[in-house]
Formats: C-alpha cells, structure tokens, sequence
C-alpha cells in the first residue's frame, strides 16, 4: 500500500513541476520520500535475511544521506561531495529504479510460478486424428 501511495505521489511530483508549482512540487516530493522509504524499511524487514533486504536498507541509506545533501544545499550550504543536482538524482532517483527493479523482479517471480494455461506443444492426443 505505501509503495502504491508512493506512486501516487511520484505522479503528483511530474504533475507539479518546481519552476510552476515549487510548493506543490516539493509538498508530493517530500511525501514520496517518507512513504517510500517508510515501505522500503517495512519490506526489507519482512523479507528477512538476503540480497533483497541487503539492497534494500543500502539503497535507503543511499536515498537518505543524499537527501540530507540535497536539503543542506537548498538552504545555500553547498556540499563538498556532492552537486545539488546529482544529490537531488540520488536522493530521488534511487527510489524510482527500486521500485521498478522490485515490479520487475516480482514480475518474474509470478511468472515462473504460474503454469501455462495451454501448452503450445502439440500432445500426442491432439496430433491422432479422428476419420
């Protein structure tokens, strides 16, 4: 569910962009930032031990110190490390290829559990013909 509102919100954020709308742009930003890594925590937590949680809490830690980045930089700190556009790309970015890589993976999973519903291979059966 968070994930799904999460998407909503990534809709919002192309719906408002920042030069028209700044703070409707950073209002829905701001909301796919904490339902998403609220998600990302929930289901990594879940998941138990692994590469899916693994990845999941690095690319949280990622999303998460880049945002800081990101923010400081708004208020005219500068950063260092880091450019406020890729800060932002990090920050945001990062949550999106997440996303599609966990429905990708999902994807395939329900695939490769899910029979056939016909086989495509002539039976033995269906190949005798009947005068």
């Amino acid at each position: 569910m968070l994930v799904a509102v999460s998407g909503v919100f990534v809709i919002l954020v192309g719906c408002f962009p920042w030069n028209t709308f700044p703070d409707l742009h950073d209002a829905a930003a701001l909301g796919q930032a904490l339902t998403q890594w609220s998600a990302m925590i929930l289901l990594a937590a879940a998941a138990g031990r692994g590469a899916f949680r693994t990845l999941t809490f690095a690319t949280v830690a990622v999303s998460l110190a880049t945002f800081v980045v990101f923010v400081a930089g708004l208020d005219g700190g500068r950063s260092p490390l880091l450019p406020l556009g890729i800060a932002e790309r990090l920050a945001f970015d990062t949550l999106t290829l997440w996303t599609t890589a966990v429905g990708v993976s999902v994807a395939i999973q329900i695939a490769r559990r899910t029979p056939m519903t016909r086989d495509l291979r002539p039976s033995s059966a269906a190949s005798k013909t009947t005068p």
